[in-house]
């Protein structure tokens, strides 16, 4: 069974939204986009029709994809966001499976 890395999910520990730092940070680095950050469950980026403003807590997921990473990328986005002074507090990586490559993970809302 074919087993790729497709992306990585990373928690990222902050009082406020982080977008605008993790874009500072990663501005140029091709390996990895940002598609997404959830917070409680909500997609707050990219910005949905109909969004609501509700309290945040201080834990963002953040799904960084890319067709071709490897563990080296990750590695260099890891210390971006490090030298950005994110704190990042677990990651995931994320694969799909097969010749369908069906994805390993939960699909967010914006995603399907």
């Amino acid at each position: 069974e074919k087993k790729r890395l497709v992306g990585v999910d990373i928690f990222i520990s902050s009082l406020d939204n982080p977008l605008s730092r993790i874009q500072k940070a990663i501005f140029g680095f091709q390996a990895l986009s940002l598609s997404m950050i959830a917070n409680r469950g909500l997609v707050v980026f990219p910005k949905t029709e109909g969004m609501q403003d509700v309290e945040m807590s201080d834990l963002w997921r953040c799904r960084f994809m890319g067709e071709k990473n490897t563990g080296d990328s990750l590695i260099e986005l890891y210390k971006k966001l490090h030298e950005a002074q994110l704190e990042v507090t677990k990651h995931e990586n994320l694969y799909t499976f097969g010749k369908e490559n069906v994805p390993g993970y939960s699909l967010a809302p914006t995603e399907q």
